[in-house]
């Protein structure tokens, strides 16, 4: 991956991001684990003092899968849409360390989850001085642009992933709640599960029918984001909810321009304060992101300083030779996700114990990991 010195210094590691068991292509796949698999997909920052403003300029190959938090299941969507306009009670560091890149903080929360002895109730509280930014296309919402978040509006956003209209990836995730496997056999909007309790608008407490010693980690995946009921109840009420075109921002950043497969433009949040969040420091004022470029005219253009940072593309071959003379410009860190071949032994002839052993026994594995 390559990047500008200018770009790093403006970025601030607003791009840091740890996910769980996260689907890495711009399909919607389903979880593979609930072990958390924490990555970082910009974080090598270069030497100076970052300064305040100017506009990153992002290019891409592919898009988002979707906008709504609840739906999204990309490391594209996770690591930069998620990451700059959405906030979880708890997240990951933007720091350029590996090591502490991986251990979850408080985001929204005041602090990691209080729990009992047994891991089976978890307890947060809500920062003071949090607000609801504009949606997305900069939708103004009558009650919820600039009001207080609420620990109901974290509720309902896990409640929604069991409602097929909203179509989430990963519920299962939250399937140790109490009065979870009610909902998911119900399959509707507006199941409410009992394990969670809301005793006032700055608390939210999730009771668990086992122990779950990782639910901090759960707690910073995008679904977890508050999801204002206001707004999103009455496209979840449909058999496809839309909440996707009208998501309600709550981080630094909101999408002011969304051209699906061509352009991606977030601004400043007025109602955002950095004193209110401890992981992104949001130095750019603006970031510009441009999609549809060519695998190698992407790199190019980054190389080149028409844009700053490459989000999808990756060099090979001839070009990766040149790219890695480029010093402090290009990095080789972690990859965000681990990529798989897996074969349906639902479906034949791969239900066949005997066939999927032929197949490992004879598939070019040098090949595939060129």
């Amino acid at each position: 991956m390559i990047g500008n010195k200018q770009f790093w210094r403006g970025l601030g590691l607003l791009m840091v991001v740890a996910l769980v068991g996260v689907a890495c292509g711009s399909s919607n796949n389903g979880p593979t684990s609930n072990q958390t698999n924490a990555a970082n997909t910009s974080a090598q920052v270069y030497g100076g003092t970052a300064t305040k403003g100017g506009t990153m300029k992002l290019a891409s190959i592919g898009d988002v899968d979707y906008m709504d938090p609840g739906q999204a299941y990309t490391v594209t969507f996770f690591s930069t849409v998620g990451r700059a306009t959405l906030r979880t009670l708890i997240s990951y560091p933007g720091t350029p360390s590996l090591d502490q890149q991986v251990v979850a903080a408080p985001d929204l929360a005041t602090a990691l989850g209080e729990h009992n002895a047994d891991n089976t109730q978890f307890t947060y509280h809500l920062r003071p001085g949090l607000k609801y930014g504009l949606g997305l296309n900069g939708e103004n919402d009558p009650g919820v642009t600039g009001q207080p978040i609420k620990t109901q509006d974290i509720k309902y956003a896990i409640e929604r992933l069991y409602n097929p209209a909203v179509g989430a990836g990963y519920a299962t995730y939250y399937d140790n709640l109490v009065g979870a496997a009610k909902c998911k056999k119900a399959a509707t909007y507006g199941c409410q599960i009992s394990g969670i309790t809301t005793p006032d608008s700055n608390t939210i407490v999730f009771n668990l029918t086992k122990p779950t010693g990782d639910w901090d980690l759960r707690m910073t995946m995008p679904a977890t984001t508050p999801v204002p009921q206001s707004v999103a109840s009455k496209y979840d009420k449909t058999k496809d909810s839309d909440y996707d075109s009208h998501v309600v921002s709550n981080g630094p950043y909101y999408v002011s321009k969304y051209t699906p497969g061509e352009t991606i433009i977030m601004k400043r949040n007025t109602t955002w304060t950095a004193s209110s969040d401890p992981i992104r420091k949001a130095y750019a004022d603006e970031i510009d992101w441009k999609e549809g470029f060519d695998n190698n005219v992407c790199n190019a253009k980054v190389e080149n300083g028409d844009y700053d940072l490459a989000v999808d593309c990756v060099p090979v071959g001839p070009q990766l030779q040149a790219m890695s003379k480029l010093g402090k410009r290009f990095f080789n860190g972690p990859e965000p996700c681990t990529g798989y071949i897996f074969l349906n032994s639902t479906v034949k002839p791969f239900d066949n114990i005997k066939v999927r052993q032929a197949v490992n026994l004879v598939i070019d594995r040098d090949n595939l990991r060129r």
